[in-house]
């Protein structure tokens, strides 16, 4: 590796650890303070809830992602202009779409039993509502962040980037915490999430402009014909992040409607301390953006050079990981909850499995995903995603 391309690694590294590092840190504080301060039954209503409007985050059908390796991709090879047109249209497409899934979504809550379905005890109709609408806007934010990401990429900032997408949550967070500390309930803390999610986007673009001069916001170079050439890795990119939603909120959704909202919190605490292994998959995305330059740039022995190095070194960090983990579980659980919730063994250890497969699958999709040429590998993973909700419905 050349000298540059080291230091972009190691700021991207360094960048993408500590930012996800403290989120890790934050997600794990969440749980007992939750508990603290809301209580089981109120967190268990609040998980339920929080885990619909994360289904929005799929509805720009994965153009987000595609847009930002598309980007990255062109600018590599100085075509900042094809670079523009991909950020409007997209913006635009993110922007139309979002609005009318999210009206979609607050006439679909409005009309549905949500209070008997769920159990709720704490959150009634009304306040749902409100609050499914509220997050649903701060999903739609975050999925232009992400795209605005890709400019970051584009230009050898990625550690800047990173570091913008990766705090926003962890700043979220830090808000809702002490929202609740404020006795703030679920309607106050979306408002929060809501206010940190439109300051980074702002702060971001603006910071954005010195780094990129040649950006600009509006639809000069609004295309359809660039929208239809980003269909197919659009549709390919979603399916990863669709199957984590459907992992992760969707199987939440399941067992709070048959097991109940208790049920949720256990489940959440467990898999929370086993998908710390994920972690190390996170850093697969540096890797990612020097793979679409390079590519880009037409060289492609560097390119499997690259994705050969990438894979290897983040496979063994992962078994690494995933052995302290399972050594250190129980007693790591108990220090973090402080005796609330009973360690389950067993719980913990598929979880862990499930988590070590699924770092496995972010690993070795990485150079296919830099070059948006990982329609194959998905279809796979779409149909296990699938198959999985209604297989976890039978076992609640």
């Amino acid at each position: 590796m050349s000298s540059d391309l080291k230091q972009r690694l190691i700021k991207g590294i360094a960048a993408k650890g500590f930012g996800h590092g403290a989120l890790i840190a934050l997600r794990l504080v969440e749980v007992p303070l939750f508990l603290y301060f809301w209580g089981a039954d109120l967190y268990g209503e609040w998980l339920i809830l929080a885990a619909l409007p994360m289904y929005l985050s799929m509805s720009d059908f994965g153009f987000a992602g595609a847009a930002a390796r598309q980007i990255t991709m062109l600018v590599g090879r100085s075509e900042r202009d094809e670079a523009l047109s991909v950020f409007q249209s997209i913006s635009v497409l993110i922007s139309v779409v979002f609005t009318l899934l999210i009206t979609v979504l607050i006439s679909v809550i409005a009309v549905l039993p949500v209070e008997s379905l769920f159990g709720l005890t704490h959150i009634d109709a009304t306040t749902f509502i409100i609050v499914a609408g509220l997050l649903g806007f701060s999903s739609a934010l975050h999925i232009l962040l992400r795209l605005t990401v890709g400019v970051y990429n584009s230009e050898g900032h990625y550690s800047i980037g990173i570091l913008f997408q990766s705090l926003t949550p962890a700043a979220q967070l830090i808000a809702a915490v002490l929202a609740i500390a404020l006795r703030a309930g679920p309607f106050g803390v979306s408002v929060v999430m809501l206010i940190v999610e439109l300051f980074a986007l702002l702060l971001m673009r603006g910071v954005l402009y010195k780094i990129a001069p040649w950006l600009s916001i509006g639809t000069s170079r609004f295309s359809r014909e660039m929208i239809n050439s980003l269909v197919k890795p659009s549709i390919a990119g979603m399916v990863m992040p669709l199957g984590q939603v459907m992992t992760h909120s969707g199987i939440r959704i399941v067992i709070g409607a048959v097991l109940g909202p208790v049920a949720v919190v256990t489940f959440v605490a467990h898999r929370q301390l086993a998908r710390l292994i994920v972690f190390v998959g996170t850093f697969a995305h540096p890797f990612e953006v020097e793979m679409s330059k390079v590519y880009g740039n037409g060289d492609i022995a560097k390119f499997i050079d690259l994705s050969r190095k990438t894979v290897q070194l983040l496979f063994w960090a992962l078994m690494v990981v995933a052995l302290i983990l399972w050594l250190m579980s129980g007693s790591v659980f108990h220090l973090w909850l402080g005796g609330q919730m009973e360690f389950d063994t067993t719980l913990f250890n598929l979880l862990l499995v499930v988590s070590l497969f699924e770092a496995l699958w972010i690993i070795t999709l990485s150079p296919t995903l830099a070059i948006n040429q990982h329609m194959g590998p998905a279809k796979t993973y779409a149909i296990i995603s699938f198959v999985l909700l209604p297989l976890a419905y039978m076992a609640c």
